[in-house]
């Protein structure tokens, strides 16, 4: 049996936050989006390794028009991906069309759109700039981040990045997931919540792995970390590509400093 370890760092929120609605729209008091880049194996090119972007906008952020009996927003996004020294390497840029039934959802702290972006590049560290733009307003706003690309045949058994879920969806045996792009979790009754990833059996050899993981909390204030939850399970894998979600239940998480 083989042995994984993850380490999770959360941004944890209070459930007052998560659920209050402003009668301001496009307040910039919140964050105006949030973007995850996640290393994942692809299709094992060689030299190189897929990359997932995500990105979620907030409804509040955008400028909804009323067209007939809905509201609707559109915004652009441009990823810009460069070497640590500033070399250009790719960019891709797309544009979003939000609709909203009513305005009070347009104003909600509660909605959000998601897209996403699938980039393979070759291993090496990037920085990922991330601009979106609503077309309305033509406010923009910037964030950047760094990803590791890895080559994931390197060793017998390698893992992906980890992805928070929001929630799991099951129809017709299929599970469907929706990434918890800003990584936070509520503190209300220290609820389950999931985690998604791969783990990459390079062997030609069934075999079992107990993954043992590891909740961590950074207090600002005191500049330290804290273990907030941990725990083990066990997980059988193939040879080749596993997809895992692992549901974290009772995290107790404590919220607070």
């Amino acid at each position: 049996m083989k042995k994984l370890v993850l380490v999770l760092t959360l941004l944890m929120i209070t459930s007052a936050f998560a659920q209050v609605e402003t009668s301001t729209p496009r307040s910039y008091a919140i964050p105006q989006f949030y973007f995850n880049a996640l290393n994942f194996a692809g299709d094992m090119t060689q030299g190189e390794s897929r990359v997932d972007i995500y990105i979620q906008v907030p409804y509040e952020y955008l400028q909804f028009v009323k067209e007939g009996d809905y509201y609707v927003a559109n915004y652009e996004i441009t990823v810009n991906v460069s070497t640590l020294k500033g070399k250009y390497v790719t960019e891709k840029a797309w544009t979003q069309k939000v609709v909203a039934d009513n305005f009070d959802q347009t104003i909600s702290r509660a909605f959000w759109d998601i897209s996403q972006a699938f980039l393979n590049l070759p291993f090496g560290d990037y920085k990922i700039t991330v601009q979106v733009m609503d077309l309305d307003t033509k406010r923009g706003f910037k964030k950047e981040g760094i990803v590791s690309v890895r080559n994931f045949a390197k060793n017998p058994i390698t893992i992906s990045d980890l992805m928070m879920v929001s929630s799991v969806k099951s129809e017709n045996g299929i599970r469907t997931i929706i990434p918890n792009v800003s990584n936070t979790v509520t503190s209300a009754e220290n609820k389950n919540f999931y985690l998604f990833f791969e783990v990459y059996n390079n062997t030609d050899v069934s075999d079992s792995i107990n993954i043992t993981y590891k909740i961590t909390k950074i207090k600002k204030r005191k500049k330290e970390q804290l273990t907030v939850h941990n725990g083990t399970t066990s997980e059988f894998i193939k040879p080749g590509k596993n997809s895992i979600i692992l549901e974290i239940k009772e995290p107790q998480l404590g919220f607070g400093d």
